[in-house]
């Protein structure tokens, strides 16, 4: 994705890669560099019963690692989109997504993302 969005701090952003989505929030922008410093919240990924473009969470990562990341490879999060899924997070017991298998889908999910990006790129 390379349109330029005007992202501030408390904003909550997406990354998408195929089906899978990621939220967070966004702490700062480092303008100078083209990064944001982001704060995952949730992976989500769509229902595969589903008609619609229904999605569940994949995995709660508010007690994660935070994240640097190319401004250009987010999209403004819908409150539509991601109410229900907070309201989905609050609802089940937080895991320390540090040392829970939530660590390792957010490092594939990002792994996969950063090879989609260099492949579209070259």
């Amino acid at each position: 994705m390379n349109v330029e969005i005007d992202l501030q701090p408390c904003q909550i952003v997406c990354l998408e890669n195929g089906s899978d989505r990621l939220y967070a929030e966004v702490i700062q922008v480092v303008r100078s560099r083209q990064v944001a410093w982001v704060r995952p919240l949730v992976l989500v990924k769509a229902c595969p019963t589903s008609t619609d473009e229904a999605f569940q969470v994949a995995c709660d990562l508010r007690q994660g690692s935070d994240l640097l990341w190319p401004i250009g490879g987010f999209r403004l999060a819908l409150d539509v989109e991601v109410i229900p899924l907070f309201a989905e997070m609050n609802a089940a017991p937080v895991e320390n997504a540090a040392s829970s298998p939530a660590s390792k889908q957010l490092r594939t999910f990002i792994e996969q993302l950063w090879q989609a990006r260099h492949q579209t790129s070259s």
